[in-house]
Protein backbone atom coordinates (compact mmCIF):
# COMPACT_ATOMS: atom_id res chain seq x y z
CA UNK A 1 0.00 0.00 0.00
CA UNK A 2 0.92 3.48 -0.99
CA UNK A 3 1.29 6.10 1.85
CA UNK A 4 -0.61 9.08 1.51
CA UNK A 5 1.46 12.59 -0.37
CA UNK A 6 3.00 14.97 1.80
CA UNK A 7 -0.14 17.64 1.42
CA UNK A 8 2.68 20.16 3.04
CA UNK A 9 6.34 20.81 3.26
CA UNK A 10 7.48 22.85 6.32
CA UNK A 11 10.23 24.94 5.07
CA UNK A 12 12.47 25.89 8.05
CA UNK A 13 14.73 29.19 7.55
CA UNK A 14 14.11 28.92 3.53
CA UNK A 15 12.00 31.67 4.45
CA UNK A 16 14.16 33.35 6.80
CA UNK A 17 17.49 33.94 4.32
CA UNK A 18 18.70 38.02 5.00
CA UNK A 19 18.55 40.02 1.90
CA UNK A 20 21.60 42.34 3.12
CA UNK A 21 21.31 43.81 -0.31
CA UNK A 22 20.32 43.49 -4.19
CA UNK A 23 23.36 41.42 -4.33
CA UNK A 24 24.10 39.37 -1.12
CA UNK A 25 22.37 37.16 0.53
CA UNK A 26 23.34 35.38 3.46
CA UNK A 27 21.86 32.32 5.66
CA UNK A 28 24.71 32.30 8.78
CA UNK A 29 24.65 29.84 11.60
CA UNK A 30 27.51 30.31 14.95
CA UNK A 31 27.01 26.72 15.46
CA UNK A 32 28.90 26.23 11.91
CA UNK A 33 32.86 25.82 11.88
CA UNK A 34 32.57 25.87 7.97
CA UNK A 35 31.54 28.47 5.13
CA UNK A 36 30.16 27.80 1.90
CA UNK A 37 30.61 31.09 -0.50
CA UNK A 38 28.78 31.22 -4.11
CA UNK A 39 29.46 34.18 -6.73
CA UNK A 40 27.37 34.12 -10.16
CA UNK A 41 28.25 36.55 -12.61
CA UNK A 42 25.14 36.72 -15.37
CA UNK A 43 27.20 36.56 -18.72
CA UNK A 44 24.36 35.32 -20.99
CA UNK A 45 24.76 37.71 -23.10
CA UNK A 46 28.58 38.21 -23.67
CA UNK A 47 28.27 36.17 -26.50
CA UNK A 48 31.75 34.23 -27.00
CA UNK A 49 32.70 30.93 -28.36
CA UNK A 50 32.55 27.96 -25.70
CA UNK A 51 35.92 26.91 -25.47
CA UNK A 52 37.05 30.77 -25.17
CA UNK A 53 34.71 31.14 -22.19
CA UNK A 54 36.14 27.70 -20.73
CA UNK A 55 39.72 28.91 -20.94
CA UNK A 56 39.55 32.10 -20.16
CA UNK A 57 38.20 31.44 -16.04
CA UNK A 58 41.15 28.42 -16.27
CA UNK A 59 43.68 31.17 -16.46
CA UNK A 60 42.62 33.15 -13.33
CA UNK A 61 44.70 30.38 -11.29
CA UNK A 62 47.31 30.49 -13.71
CA UNK A 63 48.84 32.82 -11.98
CA UNK A 64 48.71 37.06 -10.95
CA UNK A 65 51.19 39.68 -10.79
CA UNK A 66 52.08 38.44 -6.96
CA UNK A 67 51.88 34.85 -7.37
CA UNK A 68 52.64 32.28 -10.09
CA UNK A 69 50.46 29.44 -10.57
CA UNK A 70 52.30 27.23 -8.25
CA UNK A 71 52.22 29.99 -5.31
CA UNK A 72 48.68 30.88 -5.85
CA UNK A 73 47.79 26.60 -5.67
CA UNK A 74 49.59 26.58 -2.08
CA UNK A 75 48.43 29.87 -0.71
CA UNK A 76 44.68 27.92 -1.61
CA UNK A 77 46.06 24.59 -0.06
CA UNK A 78 47.04 26.66 3.10
CA UNK A 79 43.58 27.88 4.17
CA UNK A 80 42.40 24.08 3.26
CA UNK A 81 39.64 25.54 1.19
CA UNK A 82 38.50 25.77 -2.22
CA UNK A 83 38.17 28.08 -5.28
CA UNK A 84 36.50 26.39 -8.22
CA UNK A 85 35.31 28.44 -11.31
CA UNK A 86 31.81 26.68 -12.90
CA UNK A 87 30.82 28.39 -16.21
CA UNK A 88 27.89 27.44 -18.02
CA UNK A 89 26.18 29.49 -21.38
CA UNK A 90 23.81 31.65 -18.91
CA UNK A 91 26.56 32.13 -15.61
CA UNK A 92 30.08 32.06 -14.20
CA UNK A 93 29.34 30.01 -10.91
CA UNK A 94 32.47 30.73 -8.28
CA UNK A 95 32.16 28.56 -5.50
CA UNK A 96 34.05 28.96 -2.36
CA UNK A 97 34.47 26.94 0.87
CA UNK A 98 36.40 26.02 4.12
CA UNK A 99 36.89 26.27 7.70
CA UNK A 100 35.06 30.00 8.94
CA UNK A 101 38.13 31.51 9.97
CA UNK A 102 40.00 31.05 6.51
CA UNK A 103 37.22 33.41 4.73
CA UNK A 104 38.80 36.60 4.69
CA UNK A 105 42.28 35.32 3.44
CA UNK A 106 39.97 33.02 0.56
CA UNK A 107 37.64 36.10 -0.23
CA UNK A 108 41.35 38.37 -0.58
CA UNK A 109 42.92 35.64 -2.97
CA UNK A 110 39.63 35.86 -5.24
CA UNK A 111 39.89 39.17 -5.11
CA UNK A 112 43.53 38.86 -6.56
CA UNK A 113 42.56 36.60 -9.16
CA UNK A 114 39.95 38.45 -10.71
CA UNK A 115 41.51 41.58 -10.49
CA UNK A 116 45.07 41.05 -10.97
CA UNK A 117 45.55 37.89 -13.57
CA UNK A 118 48.83 38.00 -15.73
CA UNK A 119 47.30 35.55 -18.33
CA UNK A 120 51.15 33.87 -18.96
CA UNK A 121 50.95 32.86 -22.90
CA UNK A 122 53.16 29.55 -21.98
CA UNK A 123 50.15 28.46 -19.45
CA UNK A 124 48.06 29.78 -22.21
CA UNK A 125 48.87 27.31 -24.77
CA UNK A 126 49.14 24.36 -21.88
CA UNK A 127 45.55 24.87 -21.29
CA UNK A 128 45.19 24.79 -25.38
CA UNK A 129 46.35 21.90 -26.54
CA UNK A 130 44.90 20.20 -23.26
CA UNK A 131 41.77 21.34 -24.47
CA UNK A 132 42.09 20.33 -27.55
CA UNK A 133 42.83 16.57 -26.34
CA UNK A 134 39.81 16.36 -24.46
CA UNK A 135 37.59 17.77 -26.81
CA UNK A 136 38.83 15.22 -29.11
CA UNK A 137 38.32 12.59 -26.79
CA UNK A 138 35.23 13.51 -25.84
CA UNK A 139 34.08 13.60 -29.55
CA UNK A 140 34.52 9.70 -29.44
CA UNK A 141 31.50 9.01 -26.71
CA UNK A 142 28.18 8.81 -28.22
CA UNK A 143 26.59 11.09 -25.35
CA UNK A 144 28.53 14.08 -26.25
CA UNK A 145 27.72 13.68 -29.95
CA UNK A 146 24.03 13.77 -29.49
CA UNK A 147 23.68 16.23 -27.04
CA UNK A 148 25.81 18.30 -29.61
CA UNK A 149 23.46 17.12 -32.47
CA UNK A 150 20.41 18.13 -30.35
CA UNK A 151 21.45 21.28 -28.75
CA UNK A 152 22.58 22.56 -32.56
CA UNK A 153 18.75 21.79 -33.73
CA UNK A 154 16.92 22.53 -30.94
CA UNK A 155 18.45 26.10 -30.24
CA UNK A 156 19.48 27.17 -34.26
CA UNK A 157 19.09 30.76 -33.59
CA UNK A 158 20.53 30.97 -30.06
CA UNK A 159 23.69 31.10 -28.43
CA UNK A 160 22.34 27.49 -26.19
CA UNK A 161 22.64 26.09 -29.81
CA UNK A 162 26.37 26.81 -30.61
CA UNK A 163 28.49 23.65 -30.55
CA UNK A 164 32.25 24.10 -30.38
CA UNK A 165 34.97 23.28 -33.01
CA UNK A 166 38.43 21.98 -32.98
CA UNK A 167 39.56 25.64 -34.78
CA UNK A 168 37.80 27.29 -31.91
CA UNK A 169 40.76 26.83 -30.20
CA UNK A 170 43.08 28.29 -32.56
CA UNK A 171 41.86 31.45 -32.20
CA UNK A 172 41.62 32.25 -28.41
CA UNK A 173 44.78 35.01 -27.46
CA UNK A 174 45.64 36.48 -24.33
CA UNK A 175 43.86 39.92 -25.64
CA UNK A 176 40.61 37.76 -26.75
CA UNK A 177 40.49 36.66 -23.09
CA UNK A 178 41.26 39.84 -21.09
CA UNK A 179 38.67 41.11 -22.92
CA UNK A 180 36.25 38.42 -22.02
CA UNK A 181 37.17 38.89 -18.93
CA UNK A 182 36.29 42.23 -18.01
CA UNK A 183 33.22 41.73 -19.71
CA UNK A 184 32.24 39.73 -17.24
CA UNK A 185 33.19 41.51 -14.16
CA UNK A 186 30.72 44.18 -15.59
CA UNK A 187 27.64 41.40 -15.88
CA UNK A 188 24.52 41.52 -12.88
CA UNK A 189 26.12 39.51 -10.41
CA UNK A 190 25.18 37.97 -7.16
CA UNK A 191 26.21 36.36 -4.01
CA UNK A 192 25.46 33.85 -1.45
CA UNK A 193 27.16 33.39 1.95
CA UNK A 194 26.23 30.49 4.19
CA UNK A 195 27.69 29.03 7.58
CA UNK A 196 29.69 31.08 10.11
CA UNK A 197 30.90 34.53 9.49
CA UNK A 198 31.49 37.23 11.76
CA UNK A 199 31.61 39.81 9.56
CA UNK A 200 30.25 40.84 6.50
CA UNK A 201 32.51 43.82 5.38
CA UNK A 202 34.95 42.16 3.12
CA UNK A 203 32.25 40.75 1.15
CA UNK A 204 30.48 44.12 1.13
CA UNK A 205 33.59 45.79 0.10
CA UNK A 206 33.73 43.31 -2.68
CA UNK A 207 30.63 44.32 -3.96
CA UNK A 208 30.94 47.82 -4.19
CA UNK A 209 33.62 46.99 -6.50
CA UNK A 210 31.19 44.82 -8.58
CA UNK A 211 27.66 46.60 -8.94
CA UNK A 212 24.90 44.94 -10.44
CA UNK A 213 21.54 45.31 -12.00
CA UNK A 214 19.02 42.49 -11.89
CA UNK A 215 18.44 41.03 -15.28
CA UNK A 216 16.02 38.67 -15.73
CA UNK A 217 15.26 35.87 -18.39
CA UNK A 218 14.14 37.27 -22.06
CA UNK A 219 11.98 33.90 -22.13
CA UNK A 220 12.64 33.82 -25.83
CA UNK A 221 10.26 32.16 -28.48
CA UNK A 222 12.75 29.61 -29.87
CA UNK A 223 12.09 28.64 -32.98
CA UNK A 224 13.24 24.41 -33.65
CA UNK A 225 14.67 22.45 -36.65
CA UNK A 226 12.15 19.57 -35.39
CA UNK A 227 13.18 16.59 -36.97
CA UNK A 228 15.39 13.41 -36.80
CA UNK A 229 18.76 13.88 -36.63
CA UNK A 230 21.70 10.96 -36.79
CA UNK A 231 25.43 11.21 -36.01
CA UNK A 232 26.72 7.77 -37.17
CA UNK A 233 30.13 6.69 -35.13
CA UNK A 234 30.86 3.17 -36.99
CA UNK A 235 33.20 2.30 -33.59
CA UNK A 236 30.32 2.57 -30.85
CA UNK A 237 28.85 -0.58 -29.57
CA UNK A 238 25.53 1.42 -28.12
CA UNK A 239 23.56 4.73 -29.44
CA UNK A 240 22.94 7.11 -27.72
CA UNK A 241 19.29 8.82 -27.81
CA UNK A 242 18.47 12.43 -26.90
CA UNK A 243 15.07 14.11 -27.45
CA UNK A 244 13.94 17.30 -26.55
CA UNK A 245 11.16 20.11 -27.03
CA UNK A 246 10.89 23.59 -25.61
CA UNK A 247 8.18 23.90 -23.15
CA UNK A 248 6.94 27.19 -21.32
CA UNK A 249 9.01 28.55 -18.80
CA UNK A 250 7.67 29.35 -15.62
CA UNK A 251 5.28 31.53 -14.48
CA UNK A 252 3.35 29.63 -17.60
CA UNK A 253 0.57 27.94 -15.60
CA UNK A 254 1.39 24.58 -17.63
CA UNK A 255 5.25 24.75 -16.65
CA UNK A 256 4.90 22.67 -13.78
CA UNK A 257 2.38 20.46 -14.75
CA UNK A 258 5.20 19.37 -17.77
CA UNK A 259 7.29 18.70 -14.83
CA UNK A 260 4.90 16.51 -13.23
CA UNK A 261 4.11 14.71 -16.41
CA UNK A 262 8.35 14.35 -16.91
CA UNK A 263 8.40 12.88 -13.85
CA UNK A 264 5.70 9.91 -14.50
CA UNK A 265 7.22 9.85 -18.20
CA UNK A 266 11.16 8.99 -16.86
CA UNK A 267 11.78 10.99 -14.09
CA UNK A 268 12.39 7.82 -11.30
CA UNK A 269 13.54 4.37 -11.61
CA UNK A 270 9.99 3.28 -11.51
CA UNK A 271 9.05 6.03 -14.00
CA UNK A 272 7.16 4.29 -17.45
CA UNK A 273 10.41 4.46 -19.74
CA UNK A 274 12.98 2.79 -16.85
CA UNK A 275 10.34 0.04 -16.60
CA UNK A 276 9.37 -0.55 -20.54
CA UNK A 277 12.89 0.05 -21.65
CA UNK A 278 15.10 -1.33 -18.94
CA UNK A 279 13.16 -4.03 -16.92
CA UNK A 280 10.80 -5.20 -20.02
CA UNK A 281 13.08 -5.01 -22.90
CA UNK A 282 16.50 -4.68 -21.70
CA UNK A 283 17.33 -2.23 -23.89
CA UNK A 284 18.97 0.15 -21.78
CA UNK A 285 20.97 0.60 -18.01
CA UNK A 286 19.41 4.24 -17.21
CA UNK A 287 16.93 6.26 -19.48
CA UNK A 288 15.40 9.48 -17.94
CA UNK A 289 13.10 12.42 -19.00
CA UNK A 290 13.79 15.91 -17.37
CA UNK A 291 12.77 19.48 -17.40
CA UNK A 292 16.03 22.16 -18.45
CA UNK A 293 15.41 25.46 -17.27
CA UNK A 294 17.36 28.29 -18.51
CA UNK A 295 17.68 31.91 -18.57
CA UNK A 296 16.10 32.19 -22.06
CA UNK A 297 13.88 28.81 -22.83
CA UNK A 298 13.18 25.57 -20.71
CA UNK A 299 13.43 22.54 -22.50
CA UNK A 300 12.27 18.17 -22.04
CA UNK A 301 14.68 16.09 -23.27
CA UNK A 302 14.64 12.60 -22.79
CA UNK A 303 18.08 10.75 -22.52
CA UNK A 304 19.26 7.30 -22.64
CA UNK A 305 21.90 4.90 -23.82
CA UNK A 306 20.74 1.48 -25.87
CA UNK A 307 22.10 -1.18 -27.36
CA UNK A 308 22.82 -0.63 -30.75
CA UNK A 309 20.62 -3.08 -32.38
CA UNK A 310 17.61 -1.60 -30.68
CA UNK A 311 17.78 1.76 -31.76
CA UNK A 312 15.06 1.64 -33.68
CA UNK A 313 12.89 -0.44 -31.24
CA UNK A 314 13.65 2.06 -28.68
CA UNK A 315 12.16 4.73 -30.21
CA UNK A 316 9.18 2.81 -31.00
CA UNK A 317 8.60 2.34 -27.76
CA UNK A 318 9.58 5.66 -26.43
CA UNK A 319 6.66 6.87 -28.92
CA UNK A 320 4.14 4.15 -27.89
CA UNK A 321 4.84 5.48 -24.26
CA UNK A 322 4.33 9.07 -25.60
CA UNK A 323 0.99 7.80 -27.09
CA UNK A 324 -0.32 6.47 -24.16
CA UNK A 325 0.57 9.46 -21.84
CA UNK A 326 -1.76 11.37 -24.40
CA UNK A 327 -4.59 8.87 -24.76
CA UNK A 328 -5.14 6.94 -21.64
CA UNK A 329 -5.43 8.51 -17.89
CA UNK A 330 -2.68 8.09 -15.73
CA UNK A 331 -4.04 5.80 -12.88
CA UNK A 332 -4.60 7.04 -9.36
CA UNK A 333 -2.14 4.55 -8.09
CA UNK A 334 0.50 5.64 -10.31
CA UNK A 335 0.17 8.96 -9.86
CA UNK A 336 0.38 8.96 -6.06
CA UNK A 337 3.47 7.41 -6.27
CA UNK A 338 5.37 9.46 -8.80
CA UNK A 339 3.66 12.70 -6.69
CA UNK A 340 5.24 11.52 -3.17
CA UNK A 341 8.68 10.91 -5.07
CA UNK A 342 8.21 13.94 -6.57
CA UNK A 343 7.72 15.59 -2.96
CA UNK A 344 10.31 13.31 -1.34
CA UNK A 345 12.89 15.29 -3.63
CA UNK A 346 12.27 18.31 -2.79
CA UNK A 347 12.10 17.15 0.90
CA UNK A 348 15.60 16.12 0.53
CA UNK A 349 16.69 19.23 -1.42
CA UNK A 350 16.08 21.75 2.03
CA UNK A 351 17.68 19.32 4.46
CA UNK A 352 20.64 21.59 5.69
CA UNK A 353 21.92 25.34 5.83
CA UNK A 354 23.59 24.72 2.52
CA UNK A 355 21.25 22.82 0.43
CA UNK A 356 18.58 25.86 1.42
CA UNK A 357 21.22 28.30 0.50
CA UNK A 358 21.25 26.57 -2.68
CA UNK A 359 17.85 27.77 -3.31
CA UNK A 360 17.93 31.08 -2.59
CA UNK A 361 20.92 31.38 -4.45
CA UNK A 362 19.15 30.16 -7.23
CA UNK A 363 16.26 32.49 -6.84
CA UNK A 364 18.38 35.41 -6.11
CA UNK A 365 20.62 34.90 -9.65
CA UNK A 366 17.79 34.22 -11.72
CA UNK A 367 15.61 36.77 -10.62
CA UNK A 368 12.77 34.80 -8.88
CA UNK A 369 10.89 34.63 -5.69
CA UNK A 370 9.40 32.05 -3.06
CA UNK A 371 6.20 32.44 -5.20
CA UNK A 372 8.05 29.85 -8.01
CA UNK A 373 8.42 27.42 -4.51
CA UNK A 374 5.11 27.79 -3.27
CA UNK A 375 3.47 27.81 -6.94
CA UNK A 376 5.47 24.35 -7.74
CA UNK A 377 4.49 22.86 -4.44
CA UNK A 378 0.84 23.84 -5.29
CA UNK A 379 0.19 22.74 -8.56
CA UNK A 380 1.88 19.02 -7.98
CA UNK A 381 -0.73 18.68 -5.21
CA UNK A 382 -3.39 19.70 -7.01
CA UNK A 383 -2.75 17.44 -10.35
Amino acid sequence: MIKPTVNTIAIPHLENAKMESAQLITMLDADEALFEAKWSFNISKVEVPSVLRKVSFEMLKEGTSGKNNAQLAAAIENTGGRIIFNASSDFLDIHMDGLSEEFNHLQDLLLEMMQSSVLPEDRMNWLIQRGKSSWTQTLQKTDTRARRLMMKHLFPNHAYGEVSQLEDYDQITTTKIADFLQKTWKQSNHYMLSGNIESLDTVKNALQQYPSTLQKSNSLAIQNEAGVYKDELSSAMQSSLKLAITIPPYPHPDHFKVRMMSMLFGGYFGARLMQNLREDKGFTYGISSGVVNKMDASYLMISGDVLGNATHASLEEIEKEMVAMQQEPVSPHELQLAKNYYLGQITKSLDGIYEQADWNFTFLKKGLTMDYFHERMRVIEQI
